[in-house]
């Protein structure tokens, strides 16, 4: 299994969210390979940093552990798409861009914005 994490999963489990947490625990279940890209480091370093007071080096202990997904000129083409159909925001658009595009099977989420999308969300 291929899947997708989106930053909001991270910080919540990093705050110790009951939920986050669980999704993890089912996905350690899986042989799976977890991947994040420059949006979601960015998201939570910059969430869990500045607003949150964790150190640097416990976020990048955690985040080196999944496969880097990088952004190239098609896959920013399809975000354009996500943005303009689904009305959203340019990080979201980004994520969901990088799902579709890398053909991964799930996104591990908290968020509501990829309810419409043809994604599937891991629960």
């Amino acid at each position: 299994m291929k899947l997708f994490f989106d930053s909001s999963i991270i910080i919540e489990t990093f705050k110790g969210n009951e939920r986050a947490v669980n999704i993890i625990k089912k996905i350690k279940n899986f042989e799976t390979d977890i991947y994040i890209n420059e949006i979601v480091f960015s998201e939570v370093t910059y969430q869990l940093t500045v607003r949150k007071s964790f150190e640097l080096d416990e976020i990048f202990n955690f985040l080196n552990n999944f496969l880097f997904l990088n952004s190239d000129f098609a896959l920013i083409l399809k975000a354009q798409n996500y943005m303009k159909k689904y009305n959203l925001k340019p990080n979201d658009s980004i994520i969901a861009a990088t799902v579709k595009y890398y053909n991964l099977d799930y996104l591990a989420t908290l968020d509501n914005d990829y309810e419409n999308l043809d994604i599937r969300v891991f629960e």
